[in-house]
């Protein structure tokens, strides 16, 4: 039996270049914050705390263009936990989330979601571009009346998509799996699929969904035992 648990890769913002991932100072994505924020610390490209700071949604997800249709599930929960460590250390600081919709966690989610509201501007729009501003990063979108309309920002940052993982093409042959058709590996006999690398899922559902493939893996060998047991 054997188990991939080989994890997912995640979308290179480089290849949604409007929105100046590499190209606009100011511009990181949502993994690079999370390591700035886990040293304790909020810059923008001018070294300063941000007086603002902007979240776009669904980069690499949820785009006919790329083929990628699916929703990667985890984004919208790991941007505001961060949007939320942001307020904490830094409270002036101004946030807007620009999102298509918003993918809940659970019934913690629904409670926390009101008190968010009033804290964060919730814009239900995604940008056209981002491009440099005079201070710093700015976003074009469509406005409450669909009528053209920018901000600039202290730091945007990219909330990137779970894509398949780099060896899922090579790991398809070796073991003679499926693909589906978000290109996310499908099990097969005596080959068991576990966590994100299946498909877009949360640290929790995924420890939950290796565990499942665990005893899957255990059944089939006990199995085997029995049947050679029985030859």
């Amino acid at each position: 039996a054997v188990i991939l648990a080989v994890g997912y890769q995640p979308f290179d913002p480089r290849r949604k270049t409007r929105f100046g991932y590499g190209r606009v100072p100011g511009v990181m994505t949502a993994l690079e914050l999370e390591a700035m924020l886990g040293q304790g610390v909020l810059v923008g490209d001018d070294g300063q705390a941000p007086k603002s700071v902007a979240f776009i949604q669904c980069v690499g997800s949820r785009d006919e263009s790329l083929g990628n249709l699916y929703c990667s599930r985890v984004c919208c929960g790991f941007a505001l936990d961060m949007a939320g460590l942001i307020k904490q250390g830094w409270p002036e600081t101004e946030i807007t989330f620009f999102h298509m919709d918003v993918q809940g966690y659970g019934p913690s989610w629904e409670e926390a979601l009101p008190h968010m509201r009033e804290e964060i501007n919730f814009v239900r729009a995604m940008p056209g571009e981002v491009s440099a501003g005079e201070s710093g990063p700015k976003v074009c979108f469509a406005g409450p009346d669909s009528q053209p309309a920018s901000q600039e920002f202290g730091l945007v940052v990219l909330s990137q998509g779970l894509t398949p993982p780099a060896s899922a093409g090579a790991l398809s042959e070796i073991f003679g799996l499926e693909r589906n058709q978000d290109g996310f590996l499908a099990d097969a006999p005596g080959v068991f699929v576990a966590g994100t690398a299946q498909g877009p899922r949360g640290i929790k559902e995924s420890i939950d969904h290796a565990a499942s493939a665990a005893s899957a893996a255990m059944e089939q060998l006990l199995s085997s035992r029995k049947e050679a047991a029985h030859g």
